[in-house]
């Protein structure tokens, strides 16, 4: 379908859909033409999606009067032009597609290579999916990927969409995943929150503190004190008011960004308090069950298991490989567990 030129002038708009912390998503326009030659010549592009003979930017503006700007006529959406809001670069597109052989709209992304793995697609990807569903009302959405794209993959199944099946395109003879999931509002579960980059910054901050500050105390009273009185107060301590410094530590360093929203730092503020409660309490159990000696293992050993729990997903969110994230952060929570211990018995050697 080509869309009607007269109509070029309304969807050549560069008023922002869609805001997310660091970026603008909005409509592409023919100013981009030159730019978006870049992103479909780019060699990831053309490895995962395919060479689409795309060469000047003639050729670009006619792609994009018979795609994008055709889906905007016809659906009221499609791609959007990512662009950082602290100098307006466009970084790549992400955005809502229709293909005649799919049932239900697809999202698509794809970014220029030197804005790689710096979370901005996923910030942009889940504004999308959020767009789909509270705002045009779509119940389900779906997405189509190569199955070597193991990236792209790994952003999807983060998104919540699962492998479907596999199809072969029009025109195509290579096999496809098709991805896919329920939008509806029915189906949205309570961990939603989470989805946001202040919730998980206070998860991830809030669990791993929590969990080291506490084994490094443990291990030290144990070690200077020999007293459950000791090492229960100083637990209660770290869950209470060192949660609640780190939250607000937590709450002044992401204020201090002008481009951080509200929504954001009261999100990873709240997260933080509450991971870190949660979790550094929770080492007060097998001191309530288990003579000292053994909580202190039984203690550490919980809490080398919840870092490298926390390692293993940090690393799926970052398409990298987990085991060299999880013996990294576990050697440091070996190297504090140790550190502690010395600590305490020179103390109690030097002052007991």
């Amino acid at each position: 379908m080509r869309a009607d030129p007269g109509s070029l002038a309304l969807i050549d708009s560069r008023e922002p859909v869609l805001e997310t912390r660091r970026l603008w998503l909005r409509r592409l326009t023919l100013d981009d033409a030159a730019f978006m030659l870049s992103v479909w010549n780019d060699p990831a592009f053309l490895q995962h999606v395919g060479d689409r003979g795309i060469r000047n930017v003639a050729d670009a503006q006619a792609a994009l009067i018979d795609g994008a700007f055709a889906l905007y006529e016809s659906y009221g959406y499609g791609p959007y032009c990512m662009s950082l809001k602290s100098d307006g670069t466009a970084i790549g597109i992400c955005g809502l597609f229709r293909r005649d052989n799919l049932e239900h709209p697809d999202i698509g992304f794809a970014v220029l290579p030197e804005f790689y793995r710096l979370g901005l697609t996923t910030e942009a990807a889940e504004a999308v999916v959020d767009y789909a569903r509270d705002v045009l009302g779509l119940e389900y959405l779906t997405a189509i990927v190569s199955p070597r794209n193991s990236a792209s993959i790994g952003l999807l199944e983060k998104l919540g969409l699962t492998f479907d099946r596999g199809i072969t395109m029009p025109g195509e003879k290579e096999e496809i995943s098709l991805y896919g999931m329920r939008l509806d509002q029915a189906n949205r579960s309570g961990m939603e929150f989470l989805k946001g980059d202040g919730a998980r910054t206070g998860l991830f901050f809030g669990a791993t503190s929590g969990v080291i500050t506490t084994i490094g105390l443990i291990v030290g009273l144990n070690s200077g004190t020999r007293s459950i009185t000791a090492v229960l107060g100083g637990i209660l301590v770290i869950a209470v008011a060192d949660a609640m410094s780190d939250a607000l530590g937590i709450h002044l360093a992401e204020e201090s960004d002008p481009a951080t929203s509200h929504d954001h730092v009261w999100a990873a503020t709240i997260t933080t308090f509450v991971t870190k409660f949660v979790f550094s309490i929770s080492f007060a159990v097998p001191l309530l069950l288990l003579p000292l000696a053994t909580a202190v293992m039984v203690s550490v050993a919980w809490g080398m298991l919840v870092i490298a729990v926390l390692s293993y997903f940090l690393a799926r969110t970052q398409n990298e490989s987990p085991w060299a994230i999880i013996a990294e952060h576990l050697g440091i929570a070996a190297l504090v567990v140790v550190l502690s211990h010395f600590i305490g018995v020179w103390v109690s050697r030097t002052f007991g």
